[in-house]
């Protein structure tokens, strides 16, 4: 009886940890409303304007446009030819992924560059390329 005893204990603890796991991990989403907007990236001139126009379909992703520039290369937001350098496409799934479709020669030259979103809130973001996780771009949004 004592054998049963302990070998239903130790079934019991170990469904009892098993079923904990979920609860230790954090689940994070992201969402299109918090990444809309002007952002400025931190400890730079580097600014870039997410916005809501669509830039179609591409394999089933529904995209928008943004555009960024460098103030520190006297570049400025009203200096961009729309739909040329410094514009981009972009997609964000709920998990995180981002994905920037560099627009280089106006609409001739796509350049896809993919970040994985580690925090997206209505006022900080931070990324990373999606294969270099160590190097974290950090970007504060700004009204404007």
């Amino acid at each position: 009886m004592k054998k049963i005893f302990l070998w239903m204990l130790i079934a019991l603890v170990g469904i009892a940890f098993s079923s904990c796991e979920g609860f230790n991990k954090k689940q994070t989403e992201f969402f299109l409303k918090d990444l809309q907007g002007y952002w400025l990236e931190d400890g730079t001139q580097v600014h870039a304007r997410y916005t809501t126009e669509s830039a179609g379909t591409i394999k089933d992703l529904a995209y928008l446009w943004g555009y960024s520039w460098d103030e520190a290369d006297d570049v400025h937001e009203s200096d961009l030819v729309p739909y040329g350098n410094g514009w981009f496409k972009y997609h964000l799934t709920i998990d995180g992924q981002l994905l920037r479709i560099e627009q280089m020669d106006g609409k001739w030259s796509d350049i896809p560059k993919p970040y994985t979103m580690t925090v997206l809130t209505g006022s900080k973001m931070t990324y990373h390329p999606k294969e270099y996780p160590k190097e974290k771009v950090n970007w504060t949004k700004l009204l404007k």
